[in-house]
């Protein structure tokens, strides 16, 4: 039964895997909210030269625009997931664009202590930006309640850097009594499951493994009974 049951959440995996959204019905998806709207129509001014590939470098400013644009209610999906039509340029460009503009080298495992982390945080331009939409969007969250869906989105954004992905993932400093900083980091880790050092995608990949290992016993057991 066991074995049955791990083959279907293979399968599952699989097929979810298997399917992208298209970007364009994630931009049609966006036109009909006004905040995504507005955060697009300001990333395509604010990026117009690194869309265009008049340059190699990414502007801040232009850094800050996909991070707004990122939070919104489509923006992560449009950025990060969704498939560009094959003959989307304009969308291939801004997938570039992005790539071009993240920290491909983040690490969630450095364990800076988190009145540090929150420092360096404050004395970053993005970051102070990526702050202020963390504390709006995951207040619930900080309280013990919830974690949303654009909480969510925002603890995925705030790893687009390394000095924000500091502040996810930092650690309280050692006291003999449970702080403030101690009870929001259980609520990180519990209810957006975020912690621990463990990425969505290394989580996601453990299961993958676990499953192919298991998967040959289940069809030796299907076929000689």
């Amino acid at each position: 039964m066991l074995l049955k049951l791990l083959l279907s959440a293979f399968l599952l995996a699989v097929a979810e895997s298997a399917y992208e959204s298209s970007c364009t019905e994630v931009e049609e998806r966006c036109k009909q909210g006004l905040r995504c709207s507005e955060a697009r129509q300001n990333m395509d001014i604010s990026c117009s030269a690194e869309f265009t590939h008049n340059t190699r470098n990414c502007s801040s400013r232009c850094r800050r625009a996909l991070l707004t644009f990122g939070v919104t209610s489509v923006g992560y999906d449009y950025l990060e997931e969704c498939a560009c039509d094959a003959a989307d340029w304009p969308c291939k460009r801004k997938r570039d664009t992005h790539a071009l503009c993240k920290d491909p080298t983040v690490r969630t495992d450095r364990r800076v202590e988190c009145s540090d982390a929150q420092r360096d945080c404050r004395n970053d331009r993005m970051c102070r930006v990526a702050l202020t939409y963390f504390r709006s969007h995951c207040s619930a969250m900080l309280e013990g309640k919830e974690c949303s869906d654009s909480c969510r989105r925002t603890l995925k954004a705030l790893n687009w850097t390394q000095i924000s992905a500091d502040f996810v993932f930092c650690e309280c400093k050692k006291r003999k009594t449970t702080t403030n900083c101690d009870m929001q980091r259980t609520y990180m880790y519990d209810l957006c499951q975020i912690g621990n050092g463990a990425t969505s995608l290394q989580l996601e990949t453990t299961t993958l493994l676990l499953l192919l290992t298991c998967l040959p016993i289940f069809l030796q057991q299907a076929v000689f009974g």
